[in-house]
């Protein structure tokens, strides 16, 4: 394939990709990173897919800024940063494969396990430390967080704009910590891609924009909460079975 062709092709998922994410708060960055995978050299995607959800991320938290629900992003950072700094030895060692799976049996317990009736699997399941925690580890190994942390957004009376905006505040905070181990400890050399990085980061912000459009003009609070969860489903269901047939 040319590489004008990839360009293109990439630009046109960033572009495609960041409007899901501002309409529904997740499902873009995921989706991307599947496109970019047969595009792209496999050792390229996560650290290249990191700097366009960072700006994709970014932009979202811009523009829905009045929004962001600052508490749970603290909790959120106070594990963050320290779990990133672990993920650079759990990259070398786990089995993204055998993680997928996980992962995909986690975001489906908390959507459909009455966890609420119990206390202690509440109190963790609901936790933004845990979730911190959880996105830090993991982020140099899968690349794309966002599903995983999405269901800590639940059943926290949060309303749409907020789930948004403080998500895509927690998991820019990811992407500004993963994307200089990528380049300082792993030495992978981000200005090979500088054109590719320009294409697709400009995709994402002028989806982003639209997408915000689109959600404020014609998403209710409740079509935007079944979206969410059905998209969530989805998304677990994929990570199981994929995760499965791989182990």
């Amino acid at each position: 394939m040319e590489e004008s062709t990839i360009l293109i092709l990439n630009s046109l998922a960033a572009l495609l990709t960041a409007m899901v994410s501002a309409i529904l708060g997740m499902g873009g960055g995921i989706t991307l990173l599947a496109v970019m995978v047969i595009l792209l050299p496999v050792k390229t995607v996560v650290p290249l897919h990191g700097i366009i959800q960072l700006l994709s991320n970014s932009t979202r938290l811009f523009l829905f800024r009045k929004s962001i629900f600052w508490p749970h992003v603290g909790r959120f950072a106070a594990t963050a940063l320290p779990c990133s700094l672990a993920g650079i030895s759990l990259v070398k060692i786990l089995d993204p494969a055998s993680m997928r799976f996980l992962f995909g049996v986690f975001i489906l317990f908390s959507l459909y396990v009455p966890i609420r009736k119990i206390s202690s699997l509440s109190r963790i399941t609901r936790s933004f430390y845990l979730a911190g925690a959880l996105a830090g580890s993991i982020s140099l190994v899968v690349g794309a967080t966002g599903p995983i942390i999405a269901p800590f957004f639940l059943n926290k009376d949060l309303r749409k704009d907020q789930i948004i905006a403080t998500k895509a505040t927690c998991q820019a905070l990811v992407h500004v910590l993963k994307i200089p181990l990528f380049g300082l400890v792993l030495s992978f050399q981000f200005q090979d891609y500088t054109w590719l990085l320009v294409c697709m980061g400009t995709a994402v912000i002028v989806g982003t924009w639209f997408g915000k459009q689109i959600l404020s003009k014609y998403v209710s609070e409740r079509v935007f909460l079944l979206l969410y969860q059905a998209l969530l489903t989805i998304v677990g269901l994929r990570l199981v079975i994929v995760g499965w047939g791989s182990i």
